[in-house]
């Protein structure tokens, strides 16, 4: 199912409420696809002038006769061959199953249900967008039908957001949903802000790796709070 190219790479958000893919330069029709179907070699083929059974079982499996199969060196013999084009399929036929696999293959441990249904995740999942440009690809995943609507920070958003465009997709969340979508900027912005903290204070930051990375899962709008002790001017920042 080519509908991008190999070195096209993709954008990833994660947040504790939504798991996004921002893929570039995405095809709505697949091209056509030359199909080769490898049998029996020549030699092997033929027995006094005649199809054997193998390369008679070779041509019925293609659903064609004998006499409309080709021959190709494989790099070792010449071999019969079957040689047809699958017509591309459209982007919309196909994209509600490659994202429903995408799901069944994440790392989850335990699966749950909500609600009334039999649909399994990891947890509740309540929206599903799919977009191609400006385009909403219809489909259904885990029970939900794909629009072009999401929710924004769970309490300092209201209502849905609306994405009119895929490429606007973490634009809108930040300056609408109060939602920074990306791991990457979340966990490097909690960074900066602890780092430009201990700064003023002349502190150092406790937090390792592996913690940053947790607070970084656990939120979705970081803000370095501070805290201190009354009549005291040392202080505690957390993120």
């Amino acid at each position: 199912m080519q509908f991008v190219a190999p070195e096209v790479s993709a954008n990833i958000f994660a947040s504790p409420r939504r798991l996004a893919v921002q893929i570039p330069a995405v095809v709505n029709v697949q091209p056509d696809q030359k199909i080769v179907r490898k049998g029996p070699s020549v030699a092997a083929g033929l027995k006094d002038g005649q199809p054997t059974a193998a390369l008679a079982g070779f041509a019925r499996s293609c659903g064609v006769d004998v006499a409309q199969l080709t021959t190709l060196h494989d790099g070792k013999q010449e071999v019969y061959a079957f040689e047809t084009v699958k017509t591309g399929e459209a982007l919309s036929a196909v994209l509600a199953d490659i994202v429903a696999l995408a799901l069944k293959k994440l790392p989850v441990p335990k699966l749950m249900r909500w609600g009334d249904s039999d649909v399994q995740f990891v947890r509740p999942v309540h929206g599903l967008m799919m977009l191609w440009g400006e385009t909403v690809i219809e489909g259904e995943v885990l029970g939900l039908k794909s629009r072009n609507a999401t929710r924004g920070h769970r309490f300092l958003s209201s209502g849905d957001v609306f994405v009119e465009k895929a490429d606007d997709y973490a634009r809108v969340l930040f300056e609408q949903g109060k939602v920074l979508a990306s791991f990457e900027a979340r966990r490097e912005l909690i960074k900066k802000r602890l780092a430009d903290a201990a700064a003023v204070h002349g502190a150092t930051i406790a937090a390792d790796d592996a913690l940053l990375n947790e607070v970084t899962g656990l939120v979705e709008w970081p803000v370095v709070l501070e805290a201190s002790k009354p009549n005291s001017s040392k202080c505690r920042r957390n993120a």
